[in-house]
């Protein structure tokens, strides 16, 4: 609890700050506040978007019973993760 309180005087400093508002969510989850934690991470995706934030709002989604919501973010989040990687040659679909 006290985590969270010192998270959320920081938060009022800093907004917007995207790793921030993953923390607040994921301590909004520690606490079982599920929509104080998907507010949480929406806000964190809104400031920048991060595989971490499409990943944990994923798993939430998931366990709320979102499960296409749930699989529209983890998309998201390997999308973000595919366009870090490498050009490395493929196989072409057959």
């Amino acid at each position: 609890e006290k985590q969270f309180l010192w998270c959320e005087n920081w938060l009022k400093e800093r907004p917007n700050n995207p790793m921030l508002l993953l923390t607040m969510g994921r301590l909004s989850l520690q606490r079982k506040d599920w929509e104080g934690a998907k507010g949480y991470f929406e806000a964190s995706l809104r400031s920048r978007k991060s595989a971490q934030a499409y990943g944990e709002l994923g798993r939430l989604l998931s366990h709320l019973g979102d499960h296409q919501a749930s699989n529209e973010h983890f998309q998201s989040g390997l999308a973000l993760i595919a366009e870090r990687l490498p050009d490395l040659p493929m196989p072409n679909p057959e």
